[in-house]
């Protein structure tokens, strides 16, 4: 048995739906939430100072059985029997998501320094895509520099029902596949894409976001 799970939530990829479940599995009381330190924002300390927990090594997260949240894996290198996990997204289904999801938000709503650049420079898909916080998302951002290897399950998004009844054998729980929270509207398409844009954007997105893609083939559904 692990003595703790690391949940690291990639946005657009079912947090809010899986933190309903751990917070009744597990307890909220046994769950520190952490989205404070979003690689996404260039302002974040993972960002300012990468060096800082490898030389200020966070060992417990006691009293709280599962930390889930925004932050790069790094973070919490230090913990002893950890359970580490996390789902992911093809990726250009993933930005499209994203897309829409910031798109359909005003300026106020959030203060993350990528989300007000898009908002006031009014980026179209492909040039949203090209910022290298949202190109490189997985590749570097939330995981550049660690070993994946070392994550006990990578979900695939794609079959999050099939996925998740594996994940909780592996938990020794039972999650419940009614769940879901704060979906954006979809409209996926062979291979996980969604076809609500062209083809020609389709193929676009895929060219831009190459380096993320690879890395979700290499690594989803461990």
């Amino acid at each position: 048995m692990f003595d703790v799970v690391v949940s690291i939530h990639t946005p657009k990829v079912a947090g809010s739906s899986f933190l309903h479940q751990i917070k009744g599995i597990y307890g909220e009381d046994n769950l520190l939430l952490d989205y404070n330190d979003d690689p996404v924002d260039p302002l974040s300390r993972v960002n300012i100072d990468p060096a800082f927990y490898r030389l200020n090594p966070i060992t417990t997260i006691a009293p709280c059985k599962v930390v889930h949240g925004h932050f790069h894996p790094g973070k919490y290198d230090f913990l002893l029997n950890a359970f580490r996990m996390t789902f992911l997204r093809h990726p250009v289904d993933n930005v499209l998501s994203i897309y829409r999801y910031w798109s359909a938000h005003g300026e106020e709503t959030w203060n993350s320094p990528v989300f007000q650049y898009f908002k006031r420079n009014s980026l179209s898909l492909e040039r949203f895509a090209m910022l290298p916080k949202i190109r490189n998302l997985y590749s570097q951002v939330y995981f550049g520099d660690f070993d994946m290897d070392r994550f006990n399950f990578i979900g695939d998004y794609q079959n999050y029902d099939k996925e998740l009844r594996r994940l909780g054998g592996l938990l020794g729980v039972e999650f419940d596949l009614n769940v879901r929270l704060n979906v954006t509207q979809e409209y996926a398409g062979e291979g996980g894409t969604s076809l609500d844009v062209g083809e020609e954007s389709i193929e676009s997105l895929s060219s831009i976001l190459e380096k993320d893609i690879r890395f979700y083939e290499c690594y989803v559904g461990k």
